[in-house]
């Protein structure tokens, strides 16, 4: 069973794969992720989980942060006029990796663009 643990490691499965994989092609026993992890760490093994066994940790920087947006109009400071969807010609964006979306507020005309930086900045 080790060795079969150890050689999916090694292919870059987690161990809940591991155990998802074990349990649908009927392993005369199945195991559970949490065995798994108690035998990694037992064989030491962490060196084969794709982390390499570290911990996540969450990226820090705020790019599309709203300080960075030249001229930028809070949505709740906008006035009536556009609020209530009178005149056509008010754009709202939006972006998503290298993909910028721009929508009319009236008309729901939307334009798709791909931008060749994916940073706020070159978006002006």
């Amino acid at each position: 069973m080790s060795r079969q643990v150890k050689s999916h490691l090694s292919l870059g499965f987690t161990p809940e794969q591991i155990a998802g994989r074990m349990k649908l092609e009927s392993f005369n026993r199945t195991i559970s992720c949490q065995t798994i992890y108690r035998l990694i760490r037992k064989n030491q093994w962490r060196h084969l989980l794709p982390g390499k066994g570290k911990r996540y940790r969450q990226r820090k920087g705020a790019e599309a942060c709203a300080r960075l947006i030249p001229n930028r109009v809070d949505i709740d400071e906008r006035p009536d006029c556009i609020k209530l969807k009178k005149e056509v010609g008010h754009w709202e964006g939006g972006q998503d990796g290298y993909l910028v979306t721009l929508t009319e507020r009236v008309s729901k005309l939307s334009t798709l663009n791909i931008v060749e930086e994916s940073h706020t900045l070159f978006l002006r």
